[in-house]
């Protein structure tokens, strides 16, 4: 899990689980978990395939500086 992770898999669950059922807002969903509402608008396309994993960092910088000693 990539340590800037705020969202669990048990949370993107629970996310996906009160935008189906409740209604609720893109941005109200991202004011509740403290994150972008693009991140929401992710959650929420992958939930509809089923997927709630949390993915490894796509940040090519982010890693290359973690690698260095």
């Amino acid at each position: 899990m990539h340590q800037n992770t705020k969202l669990t898999e048990p949370l993107r669950k629970e996310v996906f689980k009160k935008w189906k059922t409740g209604g609720i807002s893109l941005r109200e969903l991202a004011r509740e978990y403290h994150v972008d509402k693009k991140v929401i608008q992710r959650v929420i396309a992958r939930g509809k395939e089923g997927d709630f994993s949390v993915r490894r960092s796509t940040n090519h910088r982010f890693l290359e500086k973690k690698k260095r000693p």
